[in-house]
């Protein structure tokens, strides 16, 4: 998976940046880079303190995901980022109140990170959109 991960985000980063060349969108590429740097750290900070809870390849797909929602705005990487733990959240929790998981079970948090950047990119405008009206 490393492989697509790094090939996804070179390519992603290429396109952004054509896009922000072409259509003078310089400030989008901008949040794209902050986005990309808070998904890492984010995620970065985690597998520091437990690297048995939070695996490398999590921090490494945290690159595109922060890049494509900081494309569309901080509040949407804030979200995104947020939404990955609810949704993992959602199946871990009644998986462990049932006792088929218990608090050590590895439960891979890739995909809800992916579907929660891709719930945030397609359906989540107007949520943030007040969360930017926030700050």
């Amino acid at each position: 998976p490393s492989t697509i991960v790094w090939i996804t985000f070179v390519l992603g980063a290429a396109s952004f940046a054509v896009a922000a060349i072409v259509d003078d969108r310089s400030a989008d590429l901008a949040r794209a880079a902050i986005g990309t740097a808070i998904g890492v750290t984010v995620f970065g900070v985690i597998h520091a303190l437990r690297p048995d809870g939070m695996g490398l390849g999590d921090v490494r797909l945290a690159a595109p995901v922060g890049m494509v929602l900081g494309w569309h705005g901080l509040a949407d990487v804030a979200l995104g980022v947020y939404g990955s733990f609810v949704l993992g959240a959602l199946v871990a929790v009644p998986l462990v109140l049932r006792r088929t998981a218990g608090m050590k079970t590895a439960i891979p948090f890739g995909p809800f990170m992916v579907a929660a950047a891709l719930l945030q990119a397609l359906l989540g405008g107007d949520l943030a959109d007040r969360v930017r009206g926030l700050f």
